[in-house]
Parts: structure tokens; C-alpha cells; sequence
């Protein structure tokens, strides 16, 4: 159970909260394989850092960053 504005829901309410779309589950090993491999490459960074410096950017809300875009990000080398 999670909680919304409107009270408690469920996960199995997602859907119809979302317009009938989950979003790809897929995405979460893809996204933690990109943070992994990218992070390594600057292991003296603490995660809150690596995230400002290298995925969200500074005084950014990372809230609303949707997980493509995440995903895009990491998969830039550099």
C-alpha cells in the first residue's frame, strides 16, 4: 500500500492511476547496471554526489526526472 493525496491505494491501482500504464519493470535492473558501471568511475564519490554531479545536476528537483531520461543520461559515456 502506498499513500496518495487521496488516501491509501494499491499497487494493483496503478494502473488506473496512471491511465491504464504501467511503467517497463524492465528498466529497474537496466538503470541500477548503468549506475553501477558509471559510478565505478568515480568510486571516491558518496551516491548523493555522484547523482547531483553526474545524473540530476545541481539544484534540480530529481522528483519529476522520468526514468528514460535517467537511463539516457547513464548510458552517455564519458
Amino acid at each position: 500500500m502506498y499513500k496518495t493525496g487521496q488516501g491509501l491505494c494499491s499497487l494493483l491501482d496503478t494502473e488506473r492511476i496512471m491511465g491504464g500504464k504501467m511503467r517497463d519493470i524492465k528498466r529497474i535492473p537496466r538503470i541500477c547496471k548503468l549506475l553501477e558501471k558509471k559510478w565505478k568511475k568515480v568510486p571516491d564519490e558518496r551516491l548523493g554526489q555522484f547523482l547531483a554531479n553526474e545524473v540530476f545536476g545541481h539544484h534540480k528537483d530529481i522528483f519529476f526526472q522520468e526514468d528514460d531520461v535517467t537511463e539516457k543520461i547513464l548510458g552517455v559515456k564519458k
